[in-house]
């Protein structure tokens, strides 16, 4: 599947929805199973933090990779320092208040980071095309590679 650049970045978005989407049921079910209705609406609550939170950060990667690399670059760490600062705040002013399920939400987000960052990963690895994915960027032609490996072999056995 051969995407636009730009396009990569909001395959990346929605992905993260889909996971959130496919976890919802079973990561709800054992928190109202477990924690009991504010568990399963905490949980609830933490998927779809975690899944807004993704898709937004796609969108705007999307976004920028339209605009131009250093742009990418910026908003990249610019996205990175808001979803940490988003993530504090919540955990700053959720841990006071008695209707959240602590344990239900930190077992709930951490669970979707880690499905979505896993399943991001993969479908990076199986794309292939990313621009920022090239294994071979820096290096050189391969004609004076084997060029290069074959002089210094020829030299170490003289």
């Amino acid at each position: 599947m051969a995407l636009a650049d730009h396009d990569h970045e909001a395959l990346l978005g929605r992905a993260a929805l889909r996971v959130v989407g496919v976890l919802a049921v079973p990561v709800v079910g054992l928190a109202w199973l477990v924690r009991g209705p504010e568990g399963a609406v905490t949980a609830a609550g933490g998927l779809a933090v975690v899944g807004v939170g993704q898709f937004l950060t796609g969108t705007s990667l999307s976004w920028a990779a339209r605009r131009g690399n250093g742009l990418l670059m910026a908003v990249t760490l610019g996205g990175f320092l808001v979803r940490l600062g988003v993530y504090a705040i919540l955990i700053v002013t959720l841990s006071s208040s008695s209707r959240v399920d602590a344990p239900a939400l930190v077992a709930s987000v951490t669970l979707a980071l880690a499905a979505v960052l896993t399943h991001e990963t993969r479908l990076v690895m199986r794309e292939g095309s990313f621009w920022w994915l090239d294994p071979t960027a820096g290096l050189p032609p391969a004609a004076n590679t084997t060029t290069a490996s074959a002089a210094v072999t020829a030299k170490d056995l003289a």
